[in-house]
C-alpha cells in the first residue's frame, strides 16, 4: 500500500498543469514562427506561415478547453474569465470596461514610435513610460471590494499605454544596437523572451493567486462540515459566492478573492519593478532613419 507521503507527492503532480502548459508553449513557438518568418526570412504565403499560424490558433483554443474541462489547478482559470469577474458585472459588461485597455495599447504604441522617430531618443522616454507603468500598479495593490470601477479602468488604460510604448522602445534599442544584417534575428529574440516571458508570468500569477486564495479560504471555512468541498466549489468557480448560505461566508469568501487579487498585483509590481531597473543600464544609440544608416553621426 502507498504511503502518506507518496499519495501526498502523487497529489501535487496532479494538480500540476503539464497538459495546459505544454499546450500553452507549443502555441507561442508556432505562433512567433509564423509572425517572425512571415515578410522576413520567407514570404507571407510560404508553407510555414501558412501551417503555422493556422496551427497556433487552434492549440489556443485547445488550450483554453483543456484549461476549462481538464486541468485541477489551471495556468489561467479561464471559467473565472467566462465569470462575472468584475464587481458583480456581466462578461459581457466586464468585457466593455476593459475597451480603454486596449485603445491604452494602441495610442501608446503609435505616439511611442511617433516620439522616438521626431526626436531620435528612447531612453528618457523609457523612464516615462516606467513610471507610468509602476504608479498604477502600486495604486492597484490597494484595491478593496468599495473601489469604484472607474479606477481599475483608468490604471489599467495607463498600465497598458506605457506597456505598449516600453515595447516599442525595447525593440528599438534592440534594432539601434545591431548591424542590418542581424534585426531580423534580434528582433525574433526579442519577440521570443516577451512570449516567454509572458508565459512565465502568468504561470507565477496564478500560482501566487492560488495560494493566497487557498489559504484563506481555509482561515475563514476550515472548521465548516464539509469545507473541502466548500473551498474546492469556490475556487474552481467564482459564482459559488452567490450560493453561499448566508451573507457573513459571502463577505469572507469575497474577501479572500480580494486578497489574493493585491497578491497578483504586488507581484507583478515587484517583476515590473526588476524590469525598470534593468531598463536604466539600456544604452541610447543613434537612432538612424534609413536602413542604409547614411545619416550616421
Amino acid at each position: 500500500m502507498p504511503t502518506t507521503e507518496v499519495k501526498d507527492v502523487e497529489e501535487k503532480w496532479r494538480r500540476v498543469d503539464v497538459l495546459g502548459s505544454c499546450v500553452l508553449v507549443s502555441a507561442i513557438i508556432l505562433l512567433l514562427v509564423g509572425l517572425n518568418s512571415g515578410g522576413n526570412t520567407v514570404p507571407w504565403y510560404h508553407p510555414l506561415v501558412l501551417a503555422s499560424l493556422p496551427i497556433s490558433a487552434i492549440l489556443f483554443v485547445g488550450f483554453a478547453y483543456v484549461e476549462m474541462n481538464f486541468a485541477i489547478e489551471p495556468i489561467i482559470p479561464v471559467k473565472l474569465l467566462l465569470n462575472q469577474t468584475i464587481q458583480g458585472k456581466s462578461a459581457k459588461q466586464a468585457g466593455l470596461l476593459l475597451i480603454p485597455t486596449s485603445v491604452g495599447a494602441a495610442v501608446g504604441g503609435i505616439a511611442s514610435g511617433m516620439i522616438i522617430r521626431a526626436s531620435g531618443k528612447y531612453h528618457l522616454l523609457n523612464i516615462v513610460f516606467q513610471i507610468m507603468f509602476l504608479l498604477p500598479l502600486g495604486l492597484a495593490t490597494r484595491f478593496d471590494l468599495t473601489t469604484p470601477v472607474v479606477l481599475p479602468v483608468v490604471y489599467f488604460f495607463f498600465t497598458s499605454l506605457s506597456y505598449a510604448g516600453k515595447l516599442t522602445i525595447t525593440v528599438t534599442a534592440l534594432i539601434a544596437a545591431v548591424q542590418q544584417k542581424h534585426q531580423a534575428v534580434i528582433t525574433s529574440a526579442s519577440y521570443a523572451c516577451r512570449g516567454t516571458g509572458s508565459a512565465i508570468g502568468i504561470a507565477v500569477c496564478s500560482l501566487v493567486l492560488q495560494n493566497i486564495l487557498k489559504r484563506r479560504l481555509w482561515e475563514e471555512f476550515g472548521r465548516e462540515d464539509e469545507a473541502a468541498s466548500i473551498i474546492g466549489r469556490l475556487r474552481d468557480n467564482l459564482r459559488e459566492i452567490k450560493y453561499l448560505p448566508n451573507d457573513g461566508w459571502m463577505d469572507d469568501a469575497s474577501d479572500a478573492y480580494m486578497d489574493a487579487l493585491r497578491g497578483v498585483f504586488w507581484t507583478i509590481f515587484g517583476l515590473a519593478a526588476i524590469g525598470t531597473v534593468a531598463s536604466l543600464f539600456m544604452r541610447e544609440h543613434t537612432w538612424h532613419k534609413d536602413l542604409a544608416r547614411r545619416n550616421s553621426q
